[in-house]
């Protein structure tokens, strides 16, 4: 008798073991697939990110090539400020500033406009309605407050727009429009 419960005993262990066998070869191409599944989902998610982060970047790197029209006034000259952004090294300023508004009908392919604004601007409704049209941000910077009347017209014509009187903000500025506004040809 020893020998049939031997038997039957050896034959048991030897069934359990081979359960436990292919359960363990189950977790085993279980645990595989469930890593092929975890890597394909990183990448994936690496793939989203790295597309919409690079689509960001590339919006910021072609605003920054356009160049940025700065037009001031005889009061507000702006040459601090001028001075500053073009030591920052990062933003293209290679047009002169300009005095006369008549030639904003030139402007096309510009990321920005810096509009240097003093109280005595006679011409302020004028250059907001020849921006308007080129959908263009817009940055008015004034050491003085913006007279009421000249406020109430920007905001009610223009909606692209940041208002400004430090060189820090300035700078602040334009970077954020340049990263932030979609770029179209």
């Amino acid at each position: 008798m020893p020998n049939k419960i031997t038997y039957v005993a050896s034959t048991s262990i030897a069934v359990i073991a081979d359960i436990i066998a292919g359960v363990a070869l189950f977790y085993e191409y279980y645990s595989t697939v469930a890593i092929i599944l975890l890597i394909i989902t990183n990448i994936i998610l690496l793939i989203s990110f790295l597309k919409f982060f690079l689509s960001k970047e590339f919006r910021l790197f072609q605003n920054v090539k356009r160049p940025i029209k700065i037009i001031r006034t005889k009061k507000n000259l702006m040459e601090n400020e001028i001075e500053t952004l073009k030591r920052v090294g990062f933003f293209n300023l290679s047009e002169d500033p300009f005095f006369d508004h008549k030639n904003l009908d030139m402007i096309d392919g510009h990321s920005l406009v810096i509009l240097g604004y003093s109280r005595d601007m006679n011409n302020f409704n004028d250059v907001i309605d020849k921006l308007e049209n080129k959908k263009i941000p817009l940055i008015v910077y004034s050491i003085d407050q913006l007279k009421t009347e000249d406020l109430a017209y920007l905001r009610n014509k223009y909606s692209w727009y940041s208002l400004c009187n430090f060189p820090l903000k300035l700078l602040n500025d334009v970077f954020t429009i340049l990263s932030t506004f979609p770029f179209k040809k």
